[in-house]
């Protein structure tokens, strides 16, 4: 949210934002740059954030699952309803049924975008950094922030509401912060 807040400030509502975490693996590097810029072209053009789906090589505990839907456009998927870390049951069966994809955590959006859905879903969240205008506010709104995820704030709420989409990767990814990715 602060990254989206400075940034349609400096560049403008309409400037895509990526998120990518710093500790996955990226096999292709040609295919990943394909997905994220297919991804771009989609959130450019839609109303929702834009995630990349990994296909899930075994039934994990430790990650979230997107669970795709109807097709929006080509190579792009309403996302149904984001589960965060099922139990392994439930992962077997995701595996099983197909349909579900791996969460890794990587969104492409407008700035414009991530701060309607923030305004709309997690007020609280936006009103105090909107607000933060200097350092010392800044710092102040952090120690009363509440702690939530991405996952839980917005894209739960934003993928009941059909305003996230799922790409499938075609590349091959892993998570180094999981012992069985490593």
């Amino acid at each position: 949210l602060l990254a989206a807040l400075r940034i349609a400030k400096t560049h403008g509502e309409e400037t895509i934002i990526g998120i990518f975490p710093s500790d996955h693996r990226i096999g292709n590097a040609i295919a990943f740059q394909d997905s994220v810029n297919h991804a771009i072209q989609t959130a450019a053009a839609s109303n929702a954030i834009v995630t990349l789906g990994m296909t899930p090589q075994y039934a994990a505990i430790g990650y979230g699952y997107i669970e795709s839907g109807a097709p929006h456009s080509e190579g792009v998927q309403q996302v149904m309803r984001f589960v965060e870390k099922p139990d392994l049951e439930t992962a077997e069966t995701y595996l099983t049924r197909g349909g579900y994809h791996w969460n890794a955590g990587m969104f492409i959006f407008r700035a414009s975008v991530m701060l309607e859905l923030f305004k709309q879903l997690a007020p609280d969240l936006y009103n105090l950094l909107e607000a933060a205008d200097t350092r010392v506010a800044l710092k102040a709104s952090f120690e009363t922030i509440r702690k939530v995820s991405i996952d839980y704030a917005i894209l739960e709420p934003a993928s009941i509401e059909g305003r996230v989409l799922v790409i499938p990767a075609e590349f091959s990814w892993d998570d180094l912060g999981d012992w069985n990715a490593l």
